[in-house]
């Protein structure tokens, strides 16, 4: 994270590489990012992630005030090293894929087997993961 202008792919394995450098960074490298991330989504995301013209129009039609929510629960899981993740399934990439994708914002702070920890330090079994389906 130590680059600022890093910026990784809009996928699930993109994402994970972000918080793999997320990880290892330090709180005033995880503070900065979460105070990018408070800028809002629809100015951070761009910023950080390679979207293609369809992310980047459906990044537009999102309602922002749950993109201000989504903001503020990425950036406290960005200042407090909770993993974030984003899945999303394969699927055709036909018109009717298209017309029915939504986001499910999901949290926990549970400690059920399954769910993914956190790195040394940090309060395991906390996660938030954004999940797009169809």
């Amino acid at each position: 994270m130590e680059k600022k202008c890093m910026k990784y792919a809009f996928t699930a394995a993109g994402v994970a590489e972000w918080q793999a450098d997320l990880t290892g960074a330090s709180g005033p490298v995880r503070n900065a990012e979460a105070t990018l991330v408070e800028q809002g989504l629809h100015t951070y995301l761009p910023q950080r992630f390679d979207l293609n013209a369809q992310q980047a129009a459906y990044l537009d039609s999102l309602d922002p005030g749950m993109c201000g929510l989504w903001a503020a629960q990425l950036a406290y899981a960005v200042r407090r090293g909770i993993p974030v993740s984003l899945e999303k399934p394969a699927g055709n990439g036909g018109i009717n894929t298209m017309n029915t994708k939504f986001i499910v914002a999901e949290g926990s702070s549970g400690n059920r087997p399954g769910q993914p920890g956190l790195a040394a330090g940090g309060e395991s079994g906390y996660f938030l993961r954004f999940t797009i389906r169809y």
